[in-house]
């Protein structure tokens, strides 16, 4: 959990923003479907598949570690 709320915070994720800085010829696109670019925000606000409740309500720490144990699958280089 702590790697990846590292990963997280330091915005080195597999998503379309960290693939846009170092492998631009990936897909850079969210797997939703709703955005161009999949962002740190857009998982955060707008991904439709992960339990809405467990969106970061606020700015602190508490939040997104909530998220990160709600949401196991993300911010994970291996996948879980």
């Amino acid at each position: 959990m702590c790697a990846r709320f590292t990963h997280m915070m330091l915005g080195h994720v597999p998503i379309g923003e960290y693939q846009q800085r170092f492998f631009s010829n990936t897909p850079l696109h969210c797997p939703c479907d709703e955005a161009d670019i999949e962002t740190r925000e857009h998982i955060f606000m707008q991904y439709k598949y992960y339990d809405s409740s467990l969106c970061p309500k606020d700015i602190y720490i508490s939040s997104f570690v909530e998220f990160i144990v709600g949401n196991p699958m993300f911010f994970c280089f291996d996948n879980g």
